[in-house]
């Protein structure tokens, strides 16, 4: 496994403690919980954005959490994993988030793999976009030049170390798609969720973000970012393997 991959799975796992709003996670001391009903002790996070194509709402990005032995693993999913979706012509799984948006992702994700749908957490693009912008922006190491059009405006990236808004994180993470290699399109999202996480982090304590939705019910939801918060701190690293 590559350092860049192995810094992305872990970047997925601030941006699911984001997701749930838990913002100065060393802090916050263990404490005594009954276990979780979720099946496998197992969350799937997913990212909501517009297509850079068309325009369209697509998960951006999917990651999945996995607590065993009271530690936490986390993978990434390739969001242009094959998958089909009867009664409509996808043909991967980020396509599938307008047919029942993040549940949707998960129930084709679990069609792919011959797995149960997992829990969701699910994030809008327009819930990240206030997030950062409440923390002042982001910094974010840009890995290569952009020109990217939102059906709004047309935003010119620059690569390097930028400040980047809300709007123009989730407009630089919709590039990824032109890139034409799966290794440049891990970069990018690497450092689109490594900056988010990292401006996160060092956030207030009580920023949230918005625009968050579950299938878990609210005392999984709890119970789930209470083992985030202990967990991160020792949370081994491993891709998603199929």
């Amino acid at each position: 496994m590559g350092y860049g991959r192995a810094m992305l799975w872990g970047a997925v796992a601030g941006l699911l403690i984001v997701a749930l709003g838990v913002v100065g996670v060393v802090a916050v001391a263990p404490r005594m919980r009954s276990p979780m009903t979720m099946p496998g002790d197992r969350a799937m996070l997913v990212v909501a954005g517009h297509s850079g194509t068309d325009g369209s709402q697509v998960a951006q990005l999917v990651g999945i959490a996995r607590f065993a032995g009271g530690k936490l693993s986390v993978g990434l999913v390739d969001p242009m994993t094959k998958v089909t979706v009867p009664g409509t012509t996808c043909e991967y799984l980020r396509d599938t988030y307008p047919f029942g948006g993040g549940p949707g992702v998960a129930k084709a994700y679990a069609a792919a793999t011959g797995e149960e749908p997992l829990p969701v957490v699910t994030v809008s693009e327009d819930g990240v976009e206030d997030l950062v912008d409440r923390v002042g922006g982001i910094a974010v190491d840009v890995p290569v030049a952009a020109s990217v059009f939102d059906g709004k405006r047309l935003y010119a990236f620059e690569p390097g170390q930028r400040k980047l808004s809300g709007a123009e994180m989730m407009a630089l993470l919709s590039y990824a798609e032109y890139l034409k290699t799966p290794d440049e399109q891990t970069k990018l999202r690497l450092a689109v969720a490594s900056g988010l996480m990292e401006g996160v982090a060092s956030a207030p304590a009580g920023v949230r973000a918005g625009g968050v939705s579950s299938s878990l019910d609210a005392r999984d939801l709890e119970d789930l970012e209470a083992r985030l918060r202990d967990a991160l701190a020792g949370a081994t690293i491993a891709p998603v393997v199929r």
